[in-house]
């Protein structure tokens, strides 16, 4: 064999290696790349869940203040003596002397508290008294107001009231 040969076959030989070598090289990039742009939609799908959680987070900062006076507007069953207190403040407020006869739970979950109290005192004071029960912030439904005058009585004037709370909610 002759140096010529030699040397077109080492060209050959080394063409060969560089071709496999690039291939190699190629294939390897690609595989590279391919699991380049996986990982960047990866992190693109986390940062986008991180974003929408931290919106989620401030949605929920924002409305917690809301969410507040809302509870507040609704009584339970255990704020319930709350609301019987707010009834002895108004009475107190009418100068009226209240007397509550029944305050009874709902018996079904679609029910609503029932009371019925007795004021006594000034037509006046009776009256306020009824007017501040139909402002205040629970929503009621009056069943019956009957105002009554008693001449003989200590108190000249009185007034039987029932009626439901409607601001109620036993899942609170």
């Amino acid at each position: 064999m002759s140096n010529l040969s030699r040397g077109i076959i080492g060209i050959i030989v080394m063409d060969l290696l560089l071709a496999g070598g690039g291939w190699y090289v190629y294939g390897s990039a690609s595989r590279a790349h391919a699991s380049a742009a996986g990982l960047a939609r990866d992190i693109r799908a986390a940062e986008a869940k991180q974003e929408a959680t931290r919106s989620i987070g401030t949605a929920f900062a924002d409305i917690e203040a809301d969410r507040a006076v809302i509870d507040a507007a609704f009584i339970d069953p255990k704020t319930l003596v709350r609301f019987i207190e707010n009834l002895e403040g108004m009475a107190a407020r009418a100068g009226v002397v209240l007397s509550i006869e029944s305050a009874s739970l709902p018996q079904t979950a679609d029910g609503y508290p029932s009371f019925r109290l007795t004021a006594s005192g000034s037509f006046s004071g009776i009256y306020r008294f009824v007017a501040l029960l139909e402002t205040m912030k629970y929503f009621i439904a009056f069943d019956r107001v009957h105002i009554l005058k008693e001449p003989a009585a200590k108190q000249p004037w009185s007034a039987a009231i029932q009626f439901q709370l409607l601001s109620f909610s036993a899942a609170l």
